[in-house]
């Protein structure tokens, strides 16, 4: 049923009119509505922005740790890169035993906690050897809220989702040592905490190392140190006392404080474990302060000695 106005020539359809203004409402109520919910960050179209800012709190990408040929949470994060020595708290375990250095081959417990916490925290990992290479690798998915993925030849560690909420967090997982004697490995951790403000900017990024000695190594330089010398004048008998880890050939060189080599004999290979010489030096030795070399393979101790 048409229902209307008349005046003149001018028709107007009352339903349509009523109809189209309707539409002009809603149109108006639902720009308010975007504009309101960009401003204030809590409408609907916020929350899609949050998801997008905070795309990561399910885990860091990869080669965001700040070590060698990695980048840092800043790639993601405005926020400011500190030092975190003293923020990031990384340990390494070995049957519930805090250890500092590792065995070859050996499967360890890493745990890294931060000093404060903020409104959402997060991490990214990775242990490489001195030539910045991958140390080792870590097995399985990770443990408490983390997981593993590997990138580059490197095994990178990060936080699960969940496991950044509020409050001191600690992260665990698992890493097996290199299968032979490495040298020291270095654990390179970037952590952020975010202040929750549904933006980029604001969050602390802080980048760390943690260093952890290869058993063996710390032994050989224990046995480095293992290494005394004595002499007899009665009988011009230079006697030496030493450490061994190998059979490598070995012999002694005595130079005076000039540098100048006045006696040199070999000692044959060494021992594993300890060794004793005595050495018959010769008379024509003037008596004076000497420096005594002991050669075992490639490497070289020194000792000062008074004949």
């Amino acid at each position: 049923m048409f229902v209307g106005i008349r005046a003149g020539n001018l028709t107007i359809d009352l339903a349509l009119l009523k109809s189209n203004f309707l539409y002009i409402i809603f149109f108006i109520v639902f720009g308010f509505v975007i504009v309101s919910a960009q401003k204030s960050n809590n409408g609907v179209f916020s929350d899609v922005k949050i998801t997008e800012v905070h795309k990561n709190s399910a885990g860091s990408p990869v080669a965001k740790t700040g070590a060698p040929g990695d980048g840092t949470c800043v790639q993601c994060h405005a926020g400011s890169v500190l030092a975190g020595d003293a923020q990031n708290i990384l340990k390494v375990f070995e049957a519930g035993n805090e250890v500092s250095a590792y065995m070859p081959g050996v499967t360890y417990q890493v745990s890294l906690s931060l000093a404060t916490g903020n409104v959402k925290e997060g991490f990214g990992s990775t242990a490489l050897l001195s030539n910045n290479t991958a140390a080792g690798l870590v097995p399985g998915t990770g443990l408490v809220g983390t997981q593993v993925s590997t990138s580059g030849g490197r095994d990178y560690v990060t936080h699960r989702v969940g496991s950044s909420n509020e409050g001191n967090v600690s992260w665990d997982w698992d890493w097996t040592a290199p299968d032979t004697e490495s040298g020291p490995v270095t654990f390179y951790v970037a952590s952020n905490k975010a202040n929750g403000n549904n933006a980029s900017s604001g969050d602390q990024i802080f980048v760390s190392q943690h260093v952890i000695q290869s058993v063996l190594g710390v032994e050989e330089k224990l046995i480095e140190l293992q290494f005394s010398t004595g002499y007899s004048s009665s009988d011009n008998l230079l006697s030496i006392r030493f450490a061994a880890l190998t059979n490598e050939s070995a012999f002694i060189n005595l130079v005076d404080l000039a540098g100048k080599s006045v006696f040199s004999k070999p000692l044959g290979n060494s021992n594993i474990g300890m060794n004793e010489h005595s050495i018959q030096l010769n008379k024509s030795l003037h008596h004076g302060t000497y420096i005594v070399q002991l050669f075992v393979g490639n490497k070289v101790r020194t000792k000062k000695i008074a004949l």
